[in-house]
């Protein structure tokens, strides 16, 4: 009887000294999936990178207010990164790239970002299929849309076309997507059509970015906004 104590005394201990390790390895394996999730995150941040003609920077995106997306995108890169302000700035859903806007204010780490549905945010744009040029800017505060205006009356707008840069304007380089077409809008009254876009990047789901070091034209950006 004895002996009988002791052994279950025994395979008690065993019991705590094995709930003990299965805890540590139940916590060994929660960390292991974050490890794999997170390492999966970085090597597609870095294999999107490599589809990146311009050399970029990868950054996060550390303040966002979704009520004011049009002056308060902060991320944690800056001047001490090489990063200069008009330089562009791009980020990917799924396996498109696209642009989210523009550095705007550069310090020692961190910078802000204009995004494209700022109402004051113009970029030079080309219908994807029918390679009509117009000028995009956002449509209205807080509508998530912009508006491509100048475009040719005689181009047919179909809703899901896509809208990438033209390269003019001295900031971004040329077809990187934008937006897809929501709706067109013709007045008799103009000689140009508009089109309301919808831009790809989903800015409340956004969180790594890439600035494009990309020199930005000083003087042809001063001209253009003297005009």
């Amino acid at each position: 009887m004895w002996a009988g104590f002791t052994e279950l005394d025994d395979l008690r201990e065993e019991l705590n000294q094995a709930h003990v390790k299965l805890q540590e390895y139940e916590a060994a394996t929660e960390d292991l999936t974050e490890i794999r999730k997170e390492n999966e995150r970085l090597r597609l941040l870095l294999g999107f990178n490599e589809k990146i003609v311009y050399k970029s920077i990868p950054a996060q995106i550390i303040s966002k207010d979704p009520d004011n997306w049009f002056r308060t995108i902060v991320i944690n890169k800056g001047s001490d990164d090489g990063i200069r302000p008009n330089m562009p700035v791009v980020a990917f859903t799924g396996e498109k790239k696209a642009v989210v806007g523009k550095i705007i204010e550069v310090r020692g780490s961190l910078s802000r970002v204009q995004p494209l549905i700022s109402p004051t945010m113009k970029v030079g744009v080309r219908l994807q299929s029918s390679r009509y040029p117009g000028l995009m800017e956002g449509y209205s505060l807080n509508s998530g849309l912009c508006i491509v205006d100048y475009i040719n009356k005689s181009a047919f707008l179909q809703k899901g076309d896509h809208v990438i840069t033209s390269g003019q304007g001295g900031i971004f380089p040329p077809g990187l997507l934008v937006g897809t077409i929501e709706d067109s809008i013709t007045m008799d009254s103009s000689a140009f059509k508009q089109a309301l876009v919808r831009p790809l990047i989903d800015y409340n789901h956004v969180e790594e970015v890439f600035v494009i070091l990309k020199i930005p034209d000083l003087d042809l950006i001063e001209l253009i906004e003297r005009h």
